[in-house]
């Protein structure tokens, strides 16, 4: 059974969880019905809902938790995703810091030698 179905929740408004996410979950979200504040998400509605709310049907047989909670999963989902990428990244750049140092010892023997070649030149010259 969805909210917009039961006559009793007529007057709720649904809220998606993106916009919960985007407003970071305020706890001065109101139930449009009970004017009670919403701290409860429910999975099965996708709406964030209030305490009474979640003592009347149809959400009391929903799965539901704490809107701060959902939060939490979500940005521990983001946060592992980002850890991922910036260990990958690491690698990419330790990789690339290598061949520069390589590049730097390369260009410093070559320069070396480049100098030891006009020196002996030079000393043939004069």
């Amino acid at each position: 059974m969805h909210n917009k179905t039961v006559s009793i929740l007529k007057k709720h408004k649904l809220k998606p969880l993106q916009e919960v996410f985007n407003q970071g979950g305020k706890k001065d979200d109101k139930c449009s019905k009970h004017d009670e504040t919403c701290k409860l998400y429910c999975h099965t509605c996708d709406d964030a809902i209030c305490h009474i709310c979640r003592s009347i049907d149809p959400h009391h047989s929903h799965k539901v938790s704490y809107i701060d909670d959902k939060l939490g999963e979500s940005n521990k989902t983001t946060l592992t995703q980002c850890l991922s990428s910036v260990r990958t990244q690491r690698k990419a750049i330790r990789s690339a810091l290598q061949e520069v140092q390589d590049s730097k010892a390369s260009l410093q023997q070559q320069s070396e030698n480049a100098l030891g070649e006009i020196a002996g030149m030079k000393e043939h010259l004069v």
